[in-house]
């Protein structure tokens, strides 16, 4: 009974402290003061864009401070960086779970409370939908999924647009403006013009949200197929080179029993473990044949998101019990 209550004991302090946790990991690491977005067409129908985020850490103890962030947009077509605050070291394209992104590497950590003022560019294609004399571009700048913005604007070169479903503009701009967007929340932009406005533009070069290149597809199914490649041949070639006497000496131990009339019993030890005891098969059991396997191993995982260091998954909030301490409590 004593061995019952200690087990109980331990798994309700055990989902206390995660459930705790957990709360404290999903709250707010993050708020974004203002999110700009300045959109240039090119004569080709191609954009250049440029992106202003005002970024303040809320919580750089969860999960570590802010170090980078990523951004997504419409499709992998994306080229031309350009590195516009001293806040950023370095800009680049990634491919990230089926969804096209820029990350953007910081100068430094950010810690809580204090706010980074982040710009950079980029030059997008592909963006654009052909009917008939007319030219569409839908377009809706990356949201987050976990960071509410104080105000957000978009600006597009009015230049030759003859609708825009805003009705805000200034000289030179229509201008698009939320304020308190809540999480996954952005604007919908849609311009139209003639399609003489441009030039050379193509069926073949219209929108696509693909976020891998041809390119990218052959050089990742390359690698996929090298990777196999060298661990089937690392598996033969330790299956080879076995030494036969040194089966069942490891930690993976295979045991057989049979259950015979009259209770006898036939046992065969199948090796030792780490602390060098001889591993047996178990001394009860029930039915009249059975066979299995045991294994050891170890592994690792680890994760990263949102800018941060780490996740609760490294244990950051010190939630692991080690199995043996529990064994030794039940004793």
């Amino acid at each position: 009974m004593k061995k019952i209550l200690v087990f109980i004991t331990i798994l309700l302090s055990l989902f206390v402290t995660i459930s705790f946790n957990n709360v404290k990991a999903y709250g707010d690491l993050d708020y974004i003061h203002e999110y700009i977005v300045e959109v240039n067409p090119r004569k080709d129908g191609t954009l250049d864009i440029e992106v202003y985020l005002k970024w303040e850490v809320i919580d750089s103890s969860s999960e570590g401070p802010l170090s980078w962030i990523r951004v997504g947009v419409p499709n992998c077509y994306v080229d031309e960086f350009r590195i516009l605050s001293s806040s950023i070291s370095k800009i680049d394209y990634m491919y990230d779970s089926g969804s096209s992104v820029i990350r953007v590497d910081l100068n430094r950590n950010y810690h809580a409370g204090e706010i980074v003022e982040i710009k950079y560019a980029f030059h997008l294609s592909r963006m654009y939908l052909l009917s008939n004399d007319i030219c569409v571009f839908d377009y809706s700048p990356g949201w987050f999924d976990e960071i509410k913005v104080g105000k957000m604007q978009v600006y597009w070169n009015k230049a030759d647009v003859i609708k825009a479903n805003t009705s805000k503009s200034n000289d030179d701009y229509f201008i698009w403006e939320y304020k308190n967007l809540n999480y996954k929340e952005t604007i919908k932009v849609n311009v139209t013009y003639n399609q003489s406005s441009f030039i050379n533009l193509s069926k073949d070069l219209q929108y696509t949200d693909q976020a891998m290149t041809n390119t990218m597809k052959i050089i990742t199914a390359v690698i996929v197929i090298i990777v196999i490649a060298i661990i089937v041949t690392i598996i033969v070639i330790t299956y080879l080179q076995r030494d036969p006497y040194l089966e069942h000496r490891g930690f993976c131990v295979s045991y057989r029993w049979y259950h015979f009339h009259h209770h006898h019993h036939y046992r065969r030890n199948s090796g030792v473990n780490k602390k060098g005891h001889v591993i047996v098969n178990p001394t009860t059991f029930s039915g009249s044949h059975s066979s299995g396997s045991s294994c050891a191993c170890a592994c690792a995982c680890a994760c990263a998101g949102g800018g941060r260091a780490g996740c609760s998954r490294k244990d950051f909030y010190n939630t692991k019990i080690d199995t043996d301490q529990i064994i030794e409590k039940l004793k």
